[in-house]
């Protein structure tokens, strides 16, 4: 058998026919067999004739040598290749997938002889396919064919449906993405007719600065050694702040190219954001791993970079941020809103999982902003990025008016986490008629998730990141957050 490698960049299903997938194979049992390794196939002859047409049959690669499944990690050898068979249990909503065959070339070429016919050659006895390989240890090294030789069992069903599913360019858009971090939307942000968005001051960041102070060794702030453009930036953002200095009494907030540096508030006494003189900006800039991806990524799509720096605000409550995922087949035609999602998903908000009319209440402020009062203004965002899906963070400042929403941030969807939700999800809200918002489409943390246990991401830009790769004990990590609540009260 010879297996075909595809184009990266190939999809399983178009977005026009997915629907169709999603409505059948909810309503159905019915088996798959695919190939697992680097390559993947869905085998014609096990899909429903119904589907014909609709179901693209062919490889698709999903990496070099793994496949993830459900947080197991198959790692095979490069000339094997696991022929599994799925079952899909609908009342059950979990798909099982059963080893059958392992096809392998002990010649390295790209025909595959069936393990069943190595069996037979040999009178090995067929207990489980899984046994196959115990038994035959001169073919297999099992510790380099499989990390993990469970039975996966995916659930629920929807994590294996995108899994099968693929990501089209339709959908992302991806190739027509206007990728230019936050100048352009800002801007726009910033000149409507109405309050959107934080007030704030957008710098240009001329390249001497990049090479002089982010490309250096060292923090040292010696404008001396610094070139005349350099200076002449500095000089300005002194003059910024400082002609600010109404909006920016209780300090300000910055954000790059594309990140705001929260990863490296460890570095500022006061365990936050905020900044209050260049110094302090520097300082944290420099610290910031955020900072240095967005440097690496203006240089690949060859644009220059920015710094926004924002009105800094104290009684700013996390409670009332959110991500919005807004989509719409394209530009300038009818969107709507997919999800909302909470934003800091390592917290457990009481008030706001115990109040079921503040969260009705916040639903409603978000749609009435997002497609009715701003609809105008969320086209020329659409326009900006070029994609059919983007994710806005808001701030509410006050649920009570639904004119008080602020934008915070707008990224394409490609490129956004989608925290409460996966990504199936908001494509299926996508293809669904109408504009109006399920029950279950304002998602936040409840007090049994496991979103809000402790871990490693709530420590993060209260340490370096260092520190935090030093161990991935628990004990370690627990030591290290006992630390800092010494070194807080201290």
């Amino acid at each position: 058998m010879h297996l075909q490698v595809l184009d990266r960049n190939e999809n399983s299903f178009s977005l026009d026919k997915t629907l169709i997938f999603i409505k059948y194979i909810l309503i159905n049992n019915y088996k798959l067999d695919f190939f697992l390794n680097d390559t993947y196939k869905l085998d014609y002859k096990f899909v429903p004739k119904e589907l014909h047409g609709v179901i693209n049959f062919k490889q698709i690669i999903i990496d070099d040598d793994h496949a993830i499944i459900n947080n197991s990690i198959f790692t095979l050898k490069k000339n094997m290749v696991v022929l599994l068979k799925l079952k899909i249990d609908v009342s059950k909503k979990i798909v099982q997938l059963f080893p059958v065959e392992i096809k392998y070339n002990h010649n390295k070429k790209n025909e595959h002889t069936l393990i069943g016919e190595l069996m037979m050659e040999n009178k090995i006895k067929i207990t489980d396919p899984l046994s196959i390989i115990g038994e035959n240890s001169e073919y297999f090294n099992t510790n380099e064919t499989f990390e993990n030789v469970s039975t996966p069992t995916l659930y629920p069903l929807m994590n294996f449906i995108i899994f099968i599913w693929g990501f089209d360019n339709q959908f992302w858009g991806e190739n027509k993405i206007c990728d230019l971090g936050i100048s352009k939307w800002y801007k726009k942000l910033i000149s409507f007719k109405s309050k959107v968005t934080i007030h704030g001051i957008l710098l240009n960041i001329p390249d001497s600065f990049i090479l002089e102070y982010f490309e250096s060794d060292s923090f040292d702030m010696n404008q001396e050694s610094f070139s005349e453009s350099t200076k002449k930036f500095l000089e300005d953002i002194n003059k910024s702040i400082n002609k600010n200095s109404e909006f920016f009494s209780a300090g300000f907030a910055p954000k790059f190219t594309w990140s705001t540096p929260t990863d490296a508030i460890w570095i500022n006494p006061n365990r936050n954001i905020c900044c209050k003189t260049l110094e302090d900006l520097l300082i944290l800039l420099k610290a910031s791993t955020k900072v240095s991806e967005d440097i690496d990524r203006a240089k690949e799509r060859k644009i220059s970079n920015v710094l926004l720096l924002r009105e800094y605000i104290p009684s700013l409550n996390e409670m009332f941020e959110f991500r919005v995922f807004i989509g719409g087949v394209g530009p300038y035609s009818e969107y709507k809103i997919l999800g909302i999602s909470q934003r800091h998903t390592s917290c457990y908000y009481k008030d706001l999982h115990e109040n079921s009319q503040l969260r009705a209440k916040i639903k409603s402020s978000i749609m009435d902003f997002f497609l009715y009062s701003k609809k105008e203004l969320m086209l020329e965002i659409f326009d900006i990025f070029k994609t059919a899906c983007i994710a806005l963070d808001i701030y509410i400042s006050n649920h009570k008016d639904k004119s008080s929403i602020l934008i915070i941030d707008i990224q394409p969807l490609l490129y956004s986490s989608t925290l409460l939700f996966n990504i199936f999800e908001l494509k299926l809200h996508l293809l669904k008629e109408g504009t109006e918002l399920d029950s279950d489409l304002l998602r936040i943390v409840d007090n049994n998730s496991p979103n809000n246990m402790i871990d490693n991401s709530c420590i993060k830009g209260f340490v370096p990141e260092e520190l935090l790769s030093v161990s991935n004990s628990d004990f370690y990590i627990n030591e290290v957050v006992d630390k800092l609540e010494w070194m807080d009260y201290k």
